[in-house]
């Protein structure tokens, strides 16, 4: 919950519509009804806390519930699985 509304983030790790398949896509799903004016950034980080990727500020927007809002390419699918770049726990989580 944030600002009395829910979110729900929706990963899809082989890419989602128009992604291109060795690509994660990341988005965002108001859940609560009505609409929310906001601003979100979106970043990936390391087993360790530390920030691996970072997306620009969005511009605000009105976002609605059950519209998913977020990066189709946010990034590279071999990246994120290179045990050399920490991304993943030891669960592969």
């Amino acid at each position: 919950e944030c600002n009395g509304h829910q979110w729900q983030l929706v990963v899809y790790p082989g890419g989602h519509l128009a992604a291109r398949e060795d690509f994660v896509s990341v988005y965002l799903n108001p859940c609560s009804p009505g609409i929310a004016t906001v601003t979100f950034v979106t970043n990936f980080m390391n087993k360790f806390g530390q920030k691996v990727f970072r997306r620009p500020d969005a511009q605000p927007f009105d976002a609605i519930s059950g519209t998913l809002y977020g990066i189709t390419n946010f990034a590279r699918r071999s990246h994120v699985l290179d045990p050399s770049k920490n991304m993943l726990d030891d669960n592969g989580t």
